[in-house]
Parts: structure tokens; sequence; C-alpha cells
């Protein structure tokens, strides 16, 4: 079995976003242009919205930062 590594995919651009998932460690995402993962154009991202983890046991975590409109992962907020 073949597993692809977790992607970003903004809504309003058809640009990907690809950043290294460290065990442990996490990868904050807004607008803020000093993140490792910035949006700045997209008005519907907060400057610090949310992040990404990669557990020890190889899950990927997805955490709202208190945005303002919410971080969604699919059709689930």
């Amino acid at each position: 079995m073949t597993v692809s590594a977790p992607r970003l995919e903004p809504e309003e651009s058809a640009s990907l976003l690809q950043a290294r998932l460290v065990p442990g460690e996490a990868i904050q995402i807004g607008r803020n242009p000093e993140l490792a993962l910035s949006l700045p154009s997209s008005s519907s991202v907060s400057r610090l919205h949310c992040q990404l983890s990669l557990r020890h046991d190889g899950t990927v975590w997805l955490e709202d930062l208190g945005s303002a409109n919410g971080t969604w992962l699919g059709d689930q907020r």
C-alpha cells in the first residue's frame, strides 16, 4: 500500500502548498508571512489560523488556533 503525504489545497487558489512534517513538531498556517505556510492574500484565513502536526504514531493532527472563520477538513468544521 502506498501512503501519500498530507497536502494543503487553499480553496481560493489552484496552488498547492507543501511542507515537511517532522514527528513531534507543528507547522503553523495563516496570513502572517513569517509562518511556515503563509497565505498572505487569503481574506478568509486569520493571521495565525491553524497548525498541522505529525504525531509519533504517524497520525496527522489539525488544530484550529482560534481563527475567525474556523478550520475545515473536508466538510467537517
